[in-house]
């Protein structure tokens, strides 16, 4: 039986500034796009590959997606984008989740928080207090239709990539 992964990415950091009228038209700061960086460069060095990417619609998801996906090994073509990854809740990703086929093995989910904290706490049954920029989380389980059987594999941020 191979084990399902399902990995949770926030987006980069993304500016505050207020040249854009709109939340999800934030673009990503330049420490964001050296934050991709990083968490592409473990995810290659790890042997990561992702089979389904679900990404938010805001820019900043676009753009930390647009910036990793050569380390994940994806199609940025076959990205996925859903406007609850943007506007919902943990539930309805969870639910989401839990109907993807098992031919399926892993996924990439990128998102905000907090959604994505509150996910992997409800998974996991820990609780996450900081959940920073272009943070990735593993998660492991048996088959999506049993998510809530899960276990964690490892949360890492960029600084932590960086030593």
């Amino acid at each position: 039986l191979i084990m399902k992964e399902v990995f949770f990415l926030r987006h980069a950091t993304a500016s505050w500034a207020a040249e854009t009228a709109f939340d999800i038209d934030r673009p990503l700061t330049l420490g964001g796009i050296s934050e991709t960086k990083l968490i592409e460069n473990y995810a290659l060095s790890n042997d990561i590959k992702i089979e389904k990417v679900l990404c938010s619609p805001s820019k900043r998801t676009k753009e930390t997606s647009d910036l990793i996906f050569t380390g994940f090994r994806y199609d940025i073509n076959e990205v996925i984008y859903k406007d609850f990854l943007y506007s919902g809740s943990s539930k309805e990703l969870l639910s989401f989740l839990e109907l993807q086929d098992d031919s399926i093995n892993s996924i990439l989910v990128i998102g905000h928080n907090p959604m994505l904290s509150e996910t992997i706490s409800l998974l996991t049954k820990t609780t996450i207090d900081i959940y920073e920029p272009c943070t990735l989380t593993s998660i492991n389980l048996k088959a999506w239709s049993s998510i809530h059987d899960s276990k964690l594999k490892f949360k890492i941020n960029p600084k932590q990539c960086n030593k």
